[in-house]
C-alpha cells in the first residue's frame, strides 16, 4: 500500500475505500441482512451483514476520534495499531448490542454519516499537520489514518463478500 503524500491524496483514498464498501453494502437485501452465516477459513465465525455494518460504524468512530486527536497524539501508545485493535475487540460486543434492533436503512445511514464525518475531520487538517516533514510515512497522522481505514474497510469488505456467498 502506497501511503499518501498530501491531504488531497489521503481524502481521495478514504473516499475510495468508503465508496467500495457502500457499493457492496448497497446490494444487501433487507430480507437477509440479519441472516447468520459462518464465514472464515481457519476459524469459522457466525456473522450477518448487520454485524459487518455495526463493526464499520465502530471503526468510523475510532478513526474519527484519532483524526480529532490531531498530529500531536499520532505516536501515542493509545493510538497504536495494537491498542486500537484491542479497543475494537473490547467495544464490539457493546456496539453490536446497542444496534441490535436497527433497521438496514439505519445502519446504512449511520455508516454513511460516520464516513462523512471522518472525511470532514481529515479535510480540516493541513498537509503539515497530516504529514510530518521527516517522511516517517506510517508514523504520521495521515499515514496512520490511511492504514487504519484500509485495514478496517478491507476486513469489512472481505467479511461482507464472504457472508453474501454463504447466504
Amino acid at each position: 500500500m502506497k501511503l499518501p503524500a498530501s491531504r488531497q491524496e489521503l481524502l481521495c483514498n478514504l473516499r475510495d475505500r468508503h465508496r467500495q464498501f457502500r457499493v457492496e453494502a448497497a446490494t444487501i437485501r433487507a430480507s437477509l441482512y440479519r441472516r447468520t452465516a459462518e464465514v472464515g477459513h481457519a476459524h469459522r465465525m457466525p456473522i450477518d451483514a448487520a454485524t459487518v455494518l455495526v463493526d464499520l460504524i465502530l471503526w468510523n468512530t475510532m478513526i474519527l476520534q484519532f483524526a480529532a486527536a490531531g498530529p500531536g497524539d499520532a505516536g501515542s501508545p493509545f493510538y497504536s495499531r495494537e491498542a486500537m485493535l484491542d479497543r475494537f475487540c473490547r467495544l464490539t460486543h457493546g456496539f453490536r448490542r446497542d444496534f441490535n434492533g436497527s433497521s438496514l436503512h439505519r445502519l446504512h445511514e449511520l455508516t454513511r454519516l460516520g464516513q462523512e464525518r471522518v472525511v470532514s475531520s481529515v479535510a480540516r487538517h493541513t498537509d503539515a499537520a497530516l504529514f510530518a516533514p521527516s517522511g516517517a510515512g506510517a508514523g504520521t497522522l495521515g499515514g496512520q489514518l490511511q492504514i487504519l481505514t484500509c485495514m478496517a474497510y478491507a476486513n469489512g469488505l472481505s467479511k461482507l463478500r464472504a457472508w453474501k456467498q454463504a447466504v
